[in-house]
């Protein structure tokens, strides 16, 4: 590809960017929350092997010494809550409880969720494990 070509591409890429930036924030969206959302990455799995989404662990124990993490605006993912499920009361918990593995391996963990007044819990997710494997 030559070096005009390869300027034409760009300059085409970033007018379609701009147009979608822009019908975006027309539609109602915020500006900032339009350009965060294109920089954001896939979560990355946790290094310790430890499943880190709801679909890879089963709770099989009661959630012990549940704890607030935080409430309102001091949740850093409050506005991707709201969209994504509604207004609410939201707060972030974390909790101890005994977990079974997708690959049925049964092990003691921190748990980290979200949840509102009227909605159950979302998102759950293991922050660490409690003991060694």
């Amino acid at each position: 590809m030559s070096d005009e070509a390869y300027s034409l591409a760009m300059a085409l890429t970033c007018i379609a960017l701009l147009a979608v930036l822009v019908l975006r924030f027309a539609q109602g969206r915020s500006l900032r929350r339009l350009l965060r959302s294109l920089d954001e990455q896939p979560p990355r799995p946790k290094s310790d092997g430890v499943a880190v989404s709801d679909h890879d662990f089963e709770i099989v124990s009661q959630l012990t010494a549940v704890d607030l993490i935080g409430a309102g605006q001091t949740i850093r993912e409050l506005p991707r809550l709201i969209e994504s499920y509604g207004q609410g009361p939201w707060r972030k918990l974390k909790g101890t409880a005994t977990v079974r593995l997708r690959n049925g391996v049964t092990r003691r963990v921190e748990v980290h969720w979200y949840e509102a007044a009227d909605r159950a819990k979302k998102e759950c997710r293991i922050a660490r494990s409690l003991e060694r494997p």
